[in-house]
């Protein structure tokens, strides 16, 4: 076209309609990483109208490894026929296989797309993190065997998805810990909505352990100017970690202000370790 190339020429913006930064625009990221990378963007038609579109994004590469160009390709995904399979296969790597909420990737993926968009635009609504772990676990397994404890899970994901409000995002991030991701939701917010669900998992009916009672640990955090997903993560982690060990079976907020020290979290760690595990709580 004769046009110097520049990251506003198809006015890219990501799939919640928020232009892209220079820093995410994916021939921008190819030219520095030189690997290729696919992304479903947004770009304005020349009628005016916005298309959806899956984005290929492939380097150039010579036989001296120098990168001599950028290749793009687009699918208009609204335009052509996805198979069955393929929409099956894309959802199966976003779900758990054994709870059927989202898996770790899918909730990373969505926390970078709230965290970008929080960082590009001061402005933007406040969101929150909830992070949970079942309590006494591991002496569920012992107890009752791997299968029961496999149920648990399903049934504490299945209460997840039933309290918790549209456009929240539940997942399991890995063993007995989930996540919940909350939109348009501030702090305070986010501590009553947990505290909601400690309250409900005891009153539960879980298969398999009629005679005990089921809870959980909490910790909850609000996004903050320059989040990334791990530092926010991490920051609700802390949080949970705090609840675990003083006490179990409630809720912990934690906001960059007051954050332990690497003194205080070596202190909770030996409290943690000396501690006696205990019985799984009686039920009533």
């Amino acid at each position: 076209l004769g046009d110097p190339w520049s990251e506003k020429l198809l006015n890219y913006s990501d799939e919640l309609g928020e232009p892209l930064s220079q820093d995410l625009c994916p021939m921008n990221i190819v030219v520095k990483s030189k690997k290729a990378v696919t992304n479903t963007v947004r770009i304005q038609r020349a009628d005016g109208n916005v298309a959806e579109l899956e984005l290929q994004t492939i380097p150039l590469i010579d036989h001296h490894g120098r990168l001599q160009g950028v290749a793009e390709i687009f699918r208009d995904i609204h335009h052509r026929k996805i198979p069955s399979e393929y929409r099956e296969l894309k959802l199966a790597a976003s779900r758990d296989a054994l709870t059927s909420i989202a898996n770790r990737g899918e909730l990373e993926s969505q926390l970078r797309v709230m965290t970008n968009r929080n960082n590009s635009h001061p402005d933007a609504e406040p969101f929150s993190l909830i992070f949970l772990d079942v309590d006494f676990f591991k002496n569920i397994n012992d107890t009752f065997g791997h299968p029961t404890g496999d149920q648990v899970l399903i049934d504490v994901a299945r209460l997840l998805q039933h309290e918790t409000y549209s456009g929240e995002l539940v997942a399991r991030y890995g063993g007995e810990e989930f996540v919940i991701l909350c939109p348009a939701t501030e702090l305070d917010q986010a501590h009553r909505r947990a505290e909601r669900l400690r309250l409900a998992i005891p009153e539960a009916k879980i298969e398999g352990v009629p005679n005990y009672r089921i809870t959980a640990s909490f910790g909850v955090t609000e996004v903050e100017p320059g989040d990334t997903p791990e530092s926010i993560l991490k920051r609700a982690d802390e949080a949970l970690y705090t609840a675990k060990n003083t006490g179990r079976n409630r809720t912990v907020t934690r906001q960059s202000s007051d954050s332990p020290t690497p003194e205080q979290l070596a202190e909770e760690e030996a409290a943690r370790e000396s501690a006696d595990p205990g019985a799984i709580p009686p039920a009533g």
